[in-house]
């Protein structure tokens, strides 16, 4: 397919045959990589705030929001 973020061509289609081998490893990890990153998105945000409310430990949100 072509990618054309806002109308602007940045790369055309590709007319020929699909390339099974590079189509297929794409197509079966594609929803399981999503699933991934949102865990470890969702893990991130919550061990900030584990460490932000426990007692002993390093309040680390004023240092990865660049105010420390």
């Amino acid at each position: 397919r072509a990618f054309e973020p806002f109308g602007l061509p940045l790369m055309s289609g590709f007319d020929g045959d699909k390339i099974a081998w590079m189509v297929e490893p794409g197509n079966l990890l594609h929803g399981v990589l999503g699933w991934v990153l949102l865990a470890m998105i969702v893990g991130h945000i919550g061990m900030a705030l584990l460490h932000r409310k426990q007692t002993g430990q390093v309040n680390v949100l004023p240092r990865m929001w660049g105010k420390d």
